[in-house]
């Protein structure tokens, strides 16, 4: 008997502790400026992350028509996600992409450069990311 009070109280405990984080993350989800900030970060990790794989492609398999293709289609996609977070509403900084994308882009530039001094992998076209 006293078990069954214990393994009741527990699930109890259990079941209020799980609504009061559900109930947590729930507000921080729907607050419009936290999305915000979530769609626009994401955005621009993938972006690095994107360009960083690109020019790995291009050392490892050196496809220049690919490396361009694949830098424009990062360049797209990181403009289209910005748009579509700050159509949402609610975003604490707007009309930002071009001074984040700049940092991105140095960002990837500083890995590069860091990675090979030389710079010889990359395809003059394609090494200043504008």
């Amino acid at each position: 008997m006293k078990g069954a009070r214990i393994m009741i109280r527990n699930l109890a405990l259990a079941l209020g502790l799980g609504m009061f984080l559900m109930a947590g993350i729930s507000y921080a989800a729907v607050d419009p400026a936290n999305a915000c900030k979530d769609s626009k970060l994401k955005g621009t990790g993938k972006k690095a992350y994107d360009l960083l794989k690109a020019y790995g492609k291009n050392i490892k398999k050196n496809p220049d028509i690919k490396l361009g293709d694949n830098v424009s289609k990062a360049e797209s996609k990181f403009t289209k996600g910005f748009s579509k977070a700050e159509s949402k509403g609610g975003c604490v900084t707007t009309a930002d992409s071009g001074s984040i994308e700049d940092k991105v882009d140095a960002f990837v530039m500083d890995v590069i450069n860091e990675l090979s001094p030389s710079g010889a992998f990359i395809d003059a076209s394609y090494g200043s990311l504008d």
